[in-house]
């Protein structure tokens, strides 16, 4: 293998996606296994996530299912200390898991705004915290030399965390939040150095999405909105978060890649 694909391998790296059982964790978990990664498959639902670790294994790769609910933090741990136990190392942590809402500022309960921040921001929180002192715990034992990158934070965002959006208070609060903590996790742990970036799907065509899409004037909407003239799909998120994810971004910390078509630049 020449060095210049080198950059994009990630042969023997330890990965975790939260939300891996379909949409946009799904095509993650399934692209950075092709690329050479082990990935630790992360969501509630335990079928979907066991379907998904025997395509990989299918394809030559390996994976493992570990449900669990991100929002609750002790659980978010477990899973991070259980992709640790498995392999022996952990290198890249991608916080998929999300939540949308579609609720008017006025009408928006506590519940239903604690869920989408417990989900969006908390949880983006405290997996990274783990997954760092897992990242830290790890280059001690094996005596890192200085300088060596100890891991990778990926998180997905979203264009909203950049723009406001009509019956969104609640997702676009906690994606504006998600962008700032991945610039101050940043600046924090660049001197261990721990890698901390994140990307902003526009409008992708997932199940999440499903419903808007299917309304005919609001499809037509995006488009128009979109300078490239159509929705994402789940595979056009895979190469912003490999080149993140793989020594080809060694110098690239504090970051949001907006992978959306044009959206934001339209703004």
């Amino acid at each position: 293998m020449s060095k210049r694909q080198d950059r994009f391998d990630l042969s023997g790296r330890v990965a975790l996606v939260t939300g891996a059982s379909r949409g946009l964790g799904r095509a993650l978990a399934l692209g950075l296994a092709e690329a050479g990664a082990r990935v630790a498959c992360v969501a509630r639902g335990q079928t979907d996530l066991e379907q998904l670790a025997v395509e990989i294994a299918a394809e030559g790769g390996e994976a493992i299912a570990i449900p669990a609910d991100v929002a609750e933090t002790d659980a978010a741990r477990r899973a991070v200390e259980r992709a640790l136990a498995h392999w022996g190392r952990f290198d890249i942590l991608v916080n998929n898991a999300g939540v949308g809402t579609a609720t008017l500022a006025m009408d928006m309960n506590e519940e239903e705004w604690d869920r989408t921040l417990d989900v969006n921001l908390k949880s983006a929180f405290f997996l990274s915290q783990a997954a760092a002192r897992v990242m830290l715990r790890a280059a001690k034992e094996r005596k890192a030399p200085t300088g060596e990158i100890l891991g990778k934070v990926i998180n997905v965002s979203s264009g909203m965390g950049t723009l406001g959006g009509n019956r969104r208070s609640a997702y676009c609060a906690s994606k504006g939040g998600l962008d700032a903590l991945t610039r101050a996790l940043a600046v924090e742990w660049a001197r261990h150095p721990i890698l901390v970036n994140a990307v902003a799907p526009g409008y992708f065509a997932t199940d999440m999405t499903a419903g808007l899409k299917a309304l005919e004037k609001f499809e037509a909407w995006v488009r128009e909105r979109t300078p490239l003239r159509r929705w994402g799909i789940p595979e056009d998120l895979i190469g912003a978060v490999l080149f993140l994810a793989t020594p080809a971004s060694d110098y690239v910390t504090g970051t949001v890649i907006h992978v959306d078509g044009g959206w934001v630049a339209n703004a």
